[in-house]
């Protein structure tokens, strides 16, 4: 027996107005053990979601300035466009004698084709978003080559991808979700 199944009450989604409040006027963020508690117990409503997840994830620091982040976003987005460049400048000649590149690619492809496809974002024969689905999934191969890329890292991308509706910055947050694991 578990016993008296304790009563959870939902709060409300935490607004915009309310994330602006843990502002100060750098845009650090202010009593972080409040904001989490209360995301942790209402939720974040959709407009504040993209923003709040990148900290959340771990891709922004919690001390951060609004000018530290946007430098960090213009570092982060020349970085990724090095590494994406590198899986995309590999003949096919190259990528015949690297075995484990080929196999990388091979899995990801499966994945990525069979990944949320019932969701409107994922939905359709030629989805432009499953082709970000997989080049942050390459990607994220030439980051960490050695962990490469292994089944169901697509499911874990997935979500963070819809939200961020960016390529880059779902990598990053993603990247930073997957050093947490």
């Amino acid at each position: 027996d578990l016993g008296v199944r304790p009563q959870v009450l939902r709060k409300p989604p935490v607004s915009v107005e309310d994330w602006s409040r843990h502002q100060d006027s750098e845009g650090k963020m202010r009593d972080v053990p409040h904001l989490k508690q209360a995301i942790f117990k209402g939720g974040l409503c959709s407009a504040v979601r993209k923003e709040a997840w990148k900290f959340l994830l771990g891709y922004f620091p919690w001390d951060s300035t609004l000018e530290e982040r946007k430098v960090l976003q213009r570092v982060k987005t020349d970085e990724y466009y090095r590494m994406k460049l590198q899986w995309k400048s590999i003949s096919e000649e190259q990528e015949r004698r690297n075995s484990r590149l080929r196999d990388y690619r091979s899995l990801i492809e499966k994945d990525v084709n069979r990944t949320d496809r019932t969701t409107c974002f994922y939905e359709g024969v030629d989805n432009p978003h499953l082709g970000l689905l997989q080049d942050v999934l390459m990607t994220y191969c030439m980051y960490d080559f050695d962990l490469g890329y292994v089944q169901g890292m697509s499911d874990l991308l997935s979500p963070i991808l819809f939200v961020m509706d960016n390529e880059v910055d779902a990598f990053w947050c993603f990247v930073s979700f997957m050093d947490q694991m």
